[in-house]
């Protein structure tokens, strides 16, 4: 646990850190110091006087006593307490002269001793870091995590909802040994092994069973030693039930092999729970990025199928040519610049018939999204033709069977669904975000459930000799 500054990075989560070390002892000792030497060096000008007011004491009796000494039988007495009064101011003066050797040595002492925590406390070290959650955008302090409670591996405390800001209270600040006092560095240094087992903080493991219901994991941690002796410092291996807290899905983000950061809440080995990953974190949700490079590209992500035309002609993963443009009778697909277009292109006056083109992921393998937050997110352009049309919608199914057209704009009128308005038929290219929950059939005790999506479709329809395009830039699922 420790305190960072971020000066680089972001994407994918990975950033470059300056640890900042405590170092408040040290700045105290060295004011301290610092004080002590002021106050020495008055001392020392403060004796150099008393020693020059003996001194002269001392040159102006030596003076009197060479006077007494040239006539001893006459002035014998004088003579004798002349010599009394110079020992006396001579035991003075070495008084003086001890006292003053002792402040300049404590002063050379003391000055050594600012001198050398200069040169030997540690720079702030700078670090690669990955931050535990997909948060991207860090900014300033940060707190940190040290695997295994010392600087091992460090990574960034997750930072949804900002919670990577730096906490004094829980993320505490790396202190340099120097800064310490001798013997409270010698005993934090024999008691490490056993804080670091019986007081766990932070531990790296591995994913080997998953409950996406619960929200809860079993977890082999990797071997963990001390720095001092190499002693081992894991409480056991295996934990079970585990529950996963990650930014707004929870287990969403996680799949069995996944290596993983253990917090042990209040430093007990019996209360652990998982907040994020050891690398290359994992957004929350799921995820299509169209891919522009060479075909089949529709199924590089995600198994698509592509339907299209009147009758609803299926083509799983079609390969496009060239020009990436697959034409299917008055349905077409293409993908360019990363963005995937389906056009459907009406053919007759007066038709009650319409014209399709869509996609439908398969979600019946592992990849297959789950609505755990209940949140989508699509960002897209819709572009509507004349003289007359349809529009754009998405069709979704849970996994308990419970189906929702989603309408997004154009003369379909399905844009306003239990009071909300979802159209986005405007050509502004934006992100819409909706919140799945307020999608419920007439009986609001039914309504999509947490489970994995059975279907989920996104369609373009036209009427009438139209021609209407929906571009689709990116698909997210929370």
């Amino acid at each position: 646990m420790g305190k960072g500054t971020i000066t680089a990075g972001g994407p994918a989560g990975l950033y470059s850190v300056t640890l900042e070390l405590a170092r408040e002892r040290i700045t105290a000792k060295i004011a301290k110091m610092t004080a002590d030497i002021a106050v020495l060096t008055a001392k020392i000008a403060q004796i150099q006087a008393q020693i020059d007011a003996v001194q002269a004491q001392m040159d102006t009796l030596a003076a009197q006593i060479a006077i007494y000494e040239a006539d001893r039988v006459k002035y014998q007495k004088e003579y004798c307490a002349a010599v009394g009064s110079m020992v006396t101011l001579i035991s003075t003066k070495e008084t003086y002269d001890r006292q003053k050797s002792m402040a300049v040595l404590q002063k050379k002492a003391l000055t050594a001793r600012i001198a050398y925590l200069g040169r030997a406390v540690p720079a702030d070290p700078s670090v690669a870091a990955w931050c535990a959650d997909k948060t991207e955008n860090l900014t300033g302090t940060v707190g940190t995590i040290e695997i295994p409670g010392e600087r091992g591996s460090v990574l960034i405390q997750p930072g949804y909802n900002g919670n990577a800001a730096y906490s004094k209270a829980r993320d505490g600040h790396l202190q340099p040994s120097i800064a310490g006092d001798p013997s409270a560095v010698f005993y934090n240094w024999a008691m490490l092994p056993g804080w670091q087992k019986w007081k766990p903080t932070y531990r790296i493991g591995a994913i080997t069973a998953i409950d996406k219901t619960a929200h809860t994991c079993s977890v082999t941690l990797d071997a963990a030693a001390s720095s001092a002796q190499s002693l081992n410092i894991n409480q056991g291996v295996n934990l079970t039930a585990v529950p996963i807290v990650y930014m707004t899905c929870n287990s969403g983000a996680f799949s069995i092999g996944d290596r993983v950061v253990v917090q042990f809440q209040s430093q007990d080995f019996t209360k652990p729970r998982v907040i994020g990953f050891e690398s290359n974190p994992k957004a929350c949700g799921w995820q299509e990025y169209w891919d522009d490079s060479a075909s089949p590209i529709l199924c590089k992500n995600h198994q698509w199928t592509y339907r299209y035309g009147l009758g609803l002609d299926a083509e799983l993963c079609p390969a496009l040519p060239a020009n990436r443009v697959h034409v299917r009778g008055n349905a077409t697909l293409s993908i360019s610049a990363g963005i995937l277009s389906m056009t459907a292109s009406a053919n007759s006056v007066g038709s009650t018939s319409h014209i399709e083109s869509c996609i439908d992921l398969n979600c019946s393998g592992s990849d297959g999204p789950y609505l755990n937050s209940m949140i989508l997110k699509v960002k897209s352009n819709c572009s509507h033709g004349a003289p007359s049309t349809y529009g754009y919608c998405v069709y979704i199914k849970d996994s308990a069977g419970q189906a929702q057209y989603l309408a997004f704009g154009g003369a379909i009128g399905w844009s306003i669904l239990n009071g909300v308005n979802n159209s986005v038929g405007l050509p502004d290219g934006t992100e819409k975000i909706i919140d799945l929950s307020i999608y419920r059939p007439i009986d609001p005790a039914i309504g999509f459930s947490q489970g994995k999506l059975q279907a989920l479709r996104f369609e373009t329809w036209a009427l009438n000799l139209a021609t209407n395009t929906w571009e689709i830039d990116t698909i997210e699922i929370l």
